[in-house]
């Protein structure tokens, strides 16, 4: 009985591997170019100026079948580089890799140069490497071969400048000079990368083509000061060069450090800080003697007007809690109150330090205007807050994964809470909320709802339905105040997501602010 279980079990494994092996697909075995066992290199002077503008390099390579071939020619240390794909029958081919003359100069290393050729073979559309060879190129001077047409030349400088005699540098110029051996069109390009108390700062210039005759001309670079005072990177600055030339390529690179710099001599932000710097306060909007709301007063002075958020973070003991404002600011002095729920804040446990930090950021600008700053303060006891009986709202999104913002109109209170798998849990009050569901694993859009809670309740939030791309789309926000905005968006169904923060960011007051 046991051999016979034996041999049934041997015959069923083997008819297990003659399936398996039925299923996998056929895998051929590649066949990769091979080389001959010489090269051919010689020099090209192409203009009959006395100078080489082209090392040649000829090579042989055998293929047994009819495939797409890749070659890779590197000439030197990685010094140059040159490739090819070619689709050929079974034979033996002669190839030529052309390297540019102007570079072997610019490297200023002499020959003979190790010379190593790999090859490869397609596969659809995946190549596989397999075949090198290496050799070795007769004797040539670097200089016999032609002279970059263009290069940077002469000393690198660097100055700060006052253009608005504010008594803070805008600019940063570097100066440099091009020099062209011949008519040429060229792009310079600079790039600064600076690390600073407040993050990295990268910055490039603005660059076009330039047509240069045979001559030294000069370059100028001009970096916006800004980046280096919001990130808060003091110098020396690493400045690196790169010049493109029409018909080379990159042909020149330089790196420059410049003089010691403070960033807090560069310009400021469109809103900067104002003395005696922010503030806050209780706000107590039904007189009961317990604070509604814990306010940020943040003074600026705005020298260029434009639309701006003011958000604040304020870490207590373990947690963090984030609130913000919108304004459309003119020029001048303004004042912008970040407003934190009372209700929330009395929650939390009593701690004896709160962390504050405000950031203001223009939002019709680039990366960099904005500013920050932080402090530490004495806590508040949860005692002065409002109070309120605590009730608890749990729910599901559609999705793997999401999240649920609630606020409430009357008390400006705002929380916002993850959905893990769905699922979300919330501390809350009696109250009407308005509910922001954004899913991020669900094909639903964003949906806002009203949730009315008196006790501990459970509710399934629902999304929805995606829409079309649309650009520059004109809603029109009847449910929200009968108002009409434009915004540009990547979806019409982000509108009740637009709404529900612009009125966060806005007064709070259930309708969406412009």
């Amino acid at each position: 009985m046991r051999r016979v279980r034996a041999w049934r079990t041997a015959l069923g494994v083997a008819i297990v591997a003659l399936l398996v092996a039925a299923a996998l697909p056929t895998v051929r075995a590649l066949n990769f170019p091979r080389f001959g066992d010489s090269i051919h290199d010689y020099a090209v002077d192409l203009d009959f100026d006395g100078y080489y503008d082209e090392l040649r390099i000829d090579f042989t390579a055998t293929v047994v079948e009819n495939a797409t071939y890749g070659f890779e020619g590197i000439l030197g240390t990685y010094i140059l580089h040159d490739e090819m794909d070619k689709t050929l029958t079974a034979g033996t081919y002669t190839f030529t890799f052309v390297f540019l003359g102007p570079f072997l100069n610019k490297y200023g290393i002499d020959g003979p140069y190790v010379f190593q050729v790999r090859g490869s073979e397609y596969v659809g559309s995946v190549r596989w490497s397999g075949s090198s060879k290496t050799y070795s190129t007769g004797a040539y001077l670097a200089k016999s071969f032609e002279p970059p047409w263009a290069v940077f030349g002469g000393p690198v400088t660097d100055q700060v400048r006052d253009t608005d005699g504010d008594g803070r540098y805008d600019q940063l110029v570097i100066r440099t000079s091009i020099e062209a051996t011949r008519d040429v069109v060229v792009e310079a390009y600079a790039h600064v990368a600076a690390n600073g108390r407040d993050g990295w700062a990268q910055i490039d210039p603005p660059f076009d083509s330039r047509s240069l005759g045979r001559g030294s001309w000069p370059q100028e670079f001009v970096f916006d000061t800004l980046p280096l005072y919001t990130v808060h990177a003091d110098g020396p600055y690493t400045v690196e060069l790169r010049l493109n030339v029409e018909g080379l390529g990159f042909i020149d690179y330089r790196s420059y450090a410049t003089q010691a710099y403070s960033s807090m001599a560069f310009r400021r932000p469109s809103a900067d800080f104002r003395a005696p710097g922010p503030s806050v306060g209780l706000v107590d909007a039904d007189g009961n003697g317990r604070g509604d709301l814990f306010v940020v007063r943040v003074p600026l002075q705005v020298t260029e007007a434009g639309d701006f958020l003011v958000y604040s973070n304020l870490w207590l003991s373990g947690s963090i809690y984030s609130s913000g404002k919108g304004a459309h600011l003119e020029r001048g002095n303004a004042t912008v109150e970040v407003p934190f729920s009372g209700i929330l804040l009395g929650r939390h446990p009593y701690s004896a330090n709160w962390t504050l930090e405000v950031n203001v950021q223009r939002v019709d600008s680039n990366q960099y205007d904005r500013n920050r700053t932080a402090w530490l303060m004495p806590g508040y006891d949860p005692s002065v807050f409002e109070p309120r009986p605590v009730v608890y709202l749990t729910g599901y999104i559609p999705g793997a994964c999401g999240d649920v913002s609630l606020m409430d109109p009357a008390t400006k209170f705002a929380t916002q809470v993850y959905a893990y798998y769905g699922s979300f849990y919330v501390d809350l009050y009696p109250s009407s909320f308005l509910v922001l569901a954004r899913s991020c694993g669900g094909p639903g859009a964003p949906r806002v709802s009203t949730v009315n809670v008196s006790g501990n309740v459970s509710v399934t939030l629902p999304l929805g339905n995606m829409t079309p791309d649309a650009y520059n789309v004109d809603m029109n926000l009847t449910n929200w105040n009968a108002l009409r905005t434009t915004v540009q968006t990547e979806y019409e169904s982000r509108a009740p997501e637009l709404r529900y923060f612009a009125d966060f960011y806005g007064n709070r007051d259930g309708f969406a602010d412009s």
